[in-house]
């Protein structure tokens, strides 16, 4: 099955003179989807190709092969863990596209199901593929990266335990230089550094390289990527270059089990067990970024920052600790407190958060990994260093809110009816749920979900919060 967005619905339907005066307006993007239920993956790659193949047929000037090809391949999509490791080779043989990136995902994402094949009592989606053509003509293009470790040094930033604990190395230095304790004074935090602090970044790709040279205003970069848990410190460079365009992606599942590799990232014909794989699509079309939190509920006021290192909040103002327990013991109660996580959304802006302005979708959520919320002290799960002057407010989740079939299709409909979709896993989400959107359902989307997370915004991070889900409007 094939998906063009309306614009290029409407204009294949139009007159002649409508497309001439239409090609001098802008430019039309032909975007594809592509999925199937088979759980072998040669009948589901062929199943794939046979519809990128009918949609190009469609129209001659998509016949020629995809300039990119994003790919999400199921880790239950075949018995044969293996077989998922022939997967660039089998795509090229197939589909032969200019560029390929993907991972192996918990949960594949793609709607409407009933178009696919497979049992129609449980059409879960195995395998999606997204293809991209550009218009004959344009300026648009593909910019492919990888970051390998064969050939990128990088830190492992959350290998460590951020805030709490430093590297090895770090404490022998320490005993052999130890710190003038007599000339520190009580509640001085100089000696305190987070290990999210990294010592050299991480050297770009020539590709990317060669792009942050080009005019931001005429490239208008969009990035996606797919990645190992550690993309942290490609984020942060990339935040630098480019701090005005997205970035999207997903943190590929943990496949040890499943391929025998950590990780499992497709790029081109390579297969990668670590690393961060993507492109950057340049004068795409490509729309905003929506972020939904379905499960999280707040708690209390926002609080301002007054001290902290790191990842770590040492001090807040605005803080009520008996009125703030009170509403923790009384929200959360009504719930296992196995069931309960809490969350922290920090906004960006240093000041107060408008509500009407600063939404839950609008502000990072981190993790409260440990700390006394009611004493104001909290560690965060993040390698984002905070700022004092930035505002915080509490969250916990909540498993009586909507589930993830029903929060994608609520944020898509505000943005397109063609979306890219990246989420994560939720533990008391049905398999089945993957499979969204019913017959009659309008919105169609195509991703996937992970249970390590997914990457999002203009300042990247990524996001941890079960159930969650960011989707980018297609043009």
């Amino acid at each position: 099955m094939h998906f063009l967005s309306k614009a290029t619905s409407h204009c294949l339907r139009a007159p002649l003179t409508v497309l001439r005066a239409s090609r001098q307006r802008a430019w039309r993007h032909y975007w594809t989807i592509a999925a199937s239920t088979h759980e072998q993956l040669g009948a589901a790659l062929d199943d794939c190709a046979a519809q990128l193949t009918n949609a190009a047929s469609q129209n001659a000037k998509q016949a020629r092969r995809p300039d990119c090809l994003m790919l999400w391949a199921a880790a239950s999509l075949s018995t044969l863990g293996a077989d998922l490791i022939t997967v660039p080779e089998l795509v090229r043989t197939r589909i032969n596209p200019r560029h390929l990136v993907g991972c192996v995902v918990n949960q594949v994402v793609a709607s409407p199901v009933t178009c696919f094949q497979g049992s129609a009592s449980a059409p879960t989606p195995q395998l999606a593929m997204l293809a991209w053509t550009a218009p004959p003509g344009s300026d648009a293009g593909v910019v492919p990266f990888v970051i390998d470790e064969t050939t990128t040094a990088r830190h492992k930033l959350k290998t460590n335990a951020v805030g709490r604990w430093q590297p090895l190395d770090a404490y022998q230095v320490r005993q052999q230089n130890p710190p003038d304790s007599a000339n520190r004074t009580p509640g001085d935090w100089s000696q305190f550094r987070s290990v999210s602090e990294a010592t050299n970044p991480v050297v770009l790709p020539d590709t990317l390289q060669a792009l942050a040279q080009q005019p931001r205003d005429a490239s208008k970069p969009f990035f996606v990527l797919f990645s190992d848990n550690e993309p942290y410190q490609l984020l942060e460079r990339l935040n630098q270059q480019f701090p005005a365009h997205a970035k999207c992606g997903l943190i590929g599942a943990s496949t040890p089990f499943v391929t025998g590799l950590p990780f499992t990232l497709f790029s081109d014909r390579a297969v990668l067990s670590s690393g961060v794989v993507g492109v950057a699509l340049t004068n795409a079309g490509l729309g905003s970024t929506n972020v939904c939190h379905p499960l999280l509920e707040p708690v209390g006021p926002w609080m301002k920052i007054l001290r902290c290192q790191g990842n770590v909040i040492v001090q807040l103002e605005g803080l009520h600790p008996s009125r703030l327990e009170k509403q923790l013991r009384e929200q959360t109660m009504a719930y296992d407190d196995k069931e309960t996580r809490l969350y922290a959304q920090v906004a960006d802006q240093i000041g107060p958060p408008d509500e009407s302005q600063t939404p839950m979708e609008a502000a990072n959520v981190y993790r409260v990994t440990s700390g006394d919320p009611a004493k104001g002290t909290l560690s965060l799960d993040t390698v984002q260093v905070l700022q004092p002057g930035q505002w915080v407010r509490l969250c916990y989740t909540s498993l009586a809110k909507p589930t993830i079939a029903q929060a994608t299709s609520s944020v898509l409909s505000i943005t397109s009816r063609t979306s890219l979709v990246f989420g994560t896993t939720s533990p008391t989400m049905a398999p089945e749920s993957s499979a969204m959107g019913a017959s009659n359902q309008p919105t169609r989307c195509v991703g996937g979900r992970s249970d390590n997370g997914f990457i999002h915004g203009t300042r990247a991070t990524d996001c941890l919060v079960p159930s969650s889900v960011c989707s980018v409007s297609l043009p």
